[in-house]
């Protein structure tokens, strides 16, 4: 076998290059001195020499592991996010045994218990009566009084108390783009003020609460003065929301949840009844 040119105990890069150039460019043999057998011989001592640094061949279990105590802390989750094992989702034994009990029962019964998506099911459910959120406008007394011993510690330890991360990113932010009072930022406020509030927001939602609060003392009114019987109260009150749906399809807006915005929750609650 061919031995490697080494010089001081390393491979004679020189050599093998030299032999390699003479094998992929045949007119250059004589100028690089070297000839047909040297060619083949050097050739093939290049080619061994290229492939000394290929990646290396492992065991049959792979790559050696890397210690575990040598790896950033993110390597790590990485690691183990790459070498977890899918999860096998079983039963409980409890649902186990709860679907015996039924097979059980329907063979003593002879018949078969109904699903919860079965449409015969799902028309008996009646539609459950509509909540609008609550606001500033429908805070009561012990509301008031928590919130403004609230505000009272935020004062006194100079840190305000947020819902969550999102509460208070949103802070952070419109106090950034300089959308907060300088009094809030200073601890300064009213005891009543909500740190969120935007004036204009607020200004609108004021006109149009006083718009609602007319509407309805006129609609009281009107029903006080109404003699009409029951029935006809009745057959109007259809009429209305059908024109409620009407409009509330030319706007693009369902029109079920249109109805249940407009019926009061007394009224949702004696129809669920």
């Amino acid at each position: 076998m061919e031995k490697k040119p080494v010089v001081d105990g390393f491979i004679d890069i020189k050599k093998s290059n030299t032999a390699y150039l003479a094998s992929k460019y045949p007119e250059m043999k004589e100028e690089l001195g070297v000839t047909s057998v040297e060619t083949n011989k050097k050739t093939n001592m290049a080619q061994a020499n290229s492939n000394s640094n290929s990646d290396p061949i492992y065991g049959s279990l792979g790559r050696p592991k890397v210690p575990r105590k040598d790896l950033f802390p993110e390597q790590q989750l990485e690691w183990d996010l790459r070498h977890t094992p899918p999860p096998v989702y079983t039963d409980d034994d409890d649902i186990k045994t709860n679907d015996n009990s039924v097979k059980i029962a329907e063979k003593l019964v002879g018949g078969k218990m109904a699903e919860p998506s079965d449409p015969k099911q799902l028309a008996k459910l009646r539609e459950t009566p509509f909540y609008e959120m609550a606001d500033s406008d429908d805070e009561e007394a012990d509301t008031i009084e928590t919130r403004r011993s609230i505000k009272t510690a935020e004062k006194q330890l100079k840190q305000r108390f947020y819902i969550n991360a999102k509460d208070k990113n949103s802070f952070e932010e419109e106090a950034y783009k300089g959308k907060i009072d300088k009094k809030i930022l200073d601890f300064a406020e009213d005891k009543d003020v909500d740190i969120h509030d935007d004036p204009k927001a607020k200004k609108q939602k004021e006109e149009v609460a006083k718009v609602k609060a007319l509407e309805k003392q006129k609609k009281v009114k009107e029903e006080m003065e109404d003699t009409s019987s029951p029935e006809e109260k009745a057959e109007k009150k259809k009429e209305e929301a059908a024109a409620e749906k009407e409009e509330a399809a030319k706007k693009n807006v369902d029109p079920v949840v249109a109805e249940k915005q407009t019926k009061s929750p007394k009224e949702a609650a004696d129809e669920a009844q």
